[in-house]
């Protein structure tokens, strides 16, 4: 049993004003969240409000440029805890925002590898408790609870509209294959594409029924799933390794214990052991009335299956539910007796296309495309590696490997842009477009990208052109924050001065050069054509007396560089 060891198990509201609140009257909360290192904006972050007395008020996704405003009903004391697979959970604590008050924070968020490579089961297959979890389960449970919440985020949200293909068929009861079938395509505005009943009514009445309209078999959602009495009346444990795919990892559910007439479910989630992100989950039925019983698994039970967007989110892709078919006879008496399963009913279905209810765009399609490319650096006429690519706009990113090629797959018809990642950049090039991209339901667009030049794309992000860029130069990327608070510090003055050594025929001439800037109002900053030779560069930000200076050093394989500063609140 998975207790409450976070506080995103509590109900939460949407990411609105409240009843009669406006911009002007309420109190507003926003931000930024950045990767520590670089600076650069991290997407797809789910980000929960919580109050002072540990309740989620609000959640809200960050989008590409990791921006995130919240409008506030009262004042008061917040705080923000910040989640997304492949990062650092982080919790920032004490903000207090003062009527009518406009707080700005700036949230750094570190890479945390998730591969679950090394997990393995433990050897006496117990069903772990609350009290004595293991590490390596509580990991697994980790990541699938971010997959899992991110797709109830983007059901509560109404993020989407669907277009489903849903089946019912009569499959035979011993090999499975398909007797009958009946299809049916719709559209819905449901924020849920399947929706299981609220887990307290399961818990009671049991994951199937029976009454004279016939037999109902219900599904767990991710509201089920993370829900407080789910994970207080079921318990986890890592599947052994020799029983999973080699690719997988699975975590068990088995209830701890299950009331006599009682339908309950078990089953197993599946997770990528590279990546950590869920897969999908397969359950089966516990205790079916009379002759169903004889069957679990593949013959009575189900699977859900989730798929990760570009953005982000999280959505449930496909699923099907089997129900064994109960036959019945009566006797000279005209009284039921026993009867016999005389096939399975499986009633699913999947998402052919969901659409952003804010944009109306396609976000996802059964019928995607690809794009596949390779990088070639012009300097060295070979292939570029190490580095990523990336969809300008969106938070889809992929390794080159060894040869520079790459393949971004799943993507809706549209049109995009292809950017380069070089690490040395900082993700500066995130927007650098280098080619344009249409991609149409079921065809691969194959591009080829060359390397740009690192000045050009400082000369871009510095608003320069590129014949303007002084060769031997860089950029600075920094952030300024309250010591304890992590509040963003808009308005400070920073300078950044470095000496440069001119050498004439007699003498040798020393000379000072600044660069002055200013912060953000999310306590960003940049600073443009400091010189990526190796020379100090001594940076010093000031506001209201307070002031911090260190020094860093920048060069031709390294240009663009990053630092923080922490002022006294």
């Amino acid at each position: 049993m998975i207790g409450k060891r976070t506080v995103l198990a509590a109900a939460f509201a949407m990411t609105v004003a409240p009843m009669g609140a406006t911009s002007a009257q309420a109190q507003i909360l926003r931000g930024v969240v950045v990767e520590v290192a670089s600076q650069q904006p991290v997407p797809a972050v789910l980000l929960s409000l919580i109050d002072s007395d540990d309740r989620v008020m609000q959640r809200f996704m960050v989008g590409p440029d990791g921006e995130f405003r919240f409008i506030l009903a009262t004042p008061g004391t917040y705080s923000l805890l910040a989640e997304r697979l492949g990062m650092a959970t982080r919790t920032v604590q004490g903000f207090t925002v003062a009527p009518s008050d406009t707080v700005s924070v700036r949230i750094s968020l570190e890479h945390r590898p998730i591969a679950l490579e090394g997990i393995e089961a433990s050897g006496d297959r117990r069903c772990e408790l609350e009290a004595d979890i293991g590490e390596q389960t509580h990991r697994v449970w980790d990541a699938a609870r971010k997959t899992l919440d991110a797709a109830r985020f983007t059901e509560s949200a109404g993020t989407y509209r669907y277009d489903l293909d849903r089946y019912s068929r009569i499959l035979d009861s011993r090999t499975l294959r398909i007797r009958n079938e009946t299809r049916t395509a719709r559209r819905t505005n449901s924020r849920r594409p399947i929706e299981s009943l609220p887990v307290e009514y399961l818990l009671e009445e049991g994951w199937a029924t029976s009454s004279s309209a016939g037999s109902h078999y219900f599904a767990p959602d991710a509201h089920a799933l993370l829900s407080d009495e789910f994970l207080e009346n079921y318990c986890f444990q890592l599947r052994a390794r020799d029983e999973s795919p080699p690719d997988l990892v699975g975590l068990e559910f088995r209830p701890v214990q299950t009331p006599g007439g009682r339908t309950d479910i078990e089953g197993v989630l599946w997770l990528s052991r590279e990546t950590g992100a869920l897969q999908w989950l397969d359950y089966t039925y516990l205790n079916l009335p009379g002759a169903a019983n004889r069957y679990r698994g593949d013959h009575a039970g189900g699977r859900v299956e989730f798929h990760g967007l570009p953005d982000g989110t999280w959505i449930v892709s496909n699923w099907y539910i089997r129900m064994p078919l109960l036959s019945q006879q009566r006797n000279r008496g005209l009284q039921r007796v026993a009867g016999w399963v005389n096939g399975i009913a499986e009633d699913g279905g999947g998402v052919v296309r969901a659409i952003s209810t804010a944009t109306g765009r396609t976000a996802y399609a059964d019928a995607s495309g690809t794009i596949t490319g390779e990088v070639r650096d012009p300097g060295r006429g070979a292939p570029f590696t190490p580095g990523r690519v990336t969809l300008v706009g969106t938070s889809t990113e992929v390794d080159l490997d060894s040869e520079g090629r790459f393949e971004i797959g799943d993507l809706p018809a549209g049109g995009y842009q292809v950017a380069l990642l070089q690490p040395s950049l900082r993700g500066l090039d995130r927007g650098y477009a280098l080619v344009g991209a249409d991609i149409f339901p079921g065809d691969t667009a194959r591009v080829r990208l060359e390397a740009p030049p690192a000045s050009a794309v400082m000369a871009a992000a510095c608003g320069r052109d590129a014949g303007d860029w002084v060769l031997g130069t860089g950029v600075l990327l920094g952030d300024v924050v309250e010591t304890d608070s992590q509040i963003a510090i808009a308005g400070a003055t920073v300078v950044a001065e470095w000496l440069t050594i001119a050498r004439l025929r007699t003498q040798v001439q020393a000379e000072t050069r600044t660069v002055e800037t200013a912060t953000n109002e999310l306590g960003g900053f940049r600073v443009c054509g400091v010189p990526a030779d190796g020379t100090t560069i001594r940076v010093t930000v000031s506001l209201d007396g307070r002031s911090s200076t260190t020094e860093v050093w920048l060069s031709y394989a390294e240009p663009v560089g990053t630092v923080s500063f922490r002022l006294e609140g």
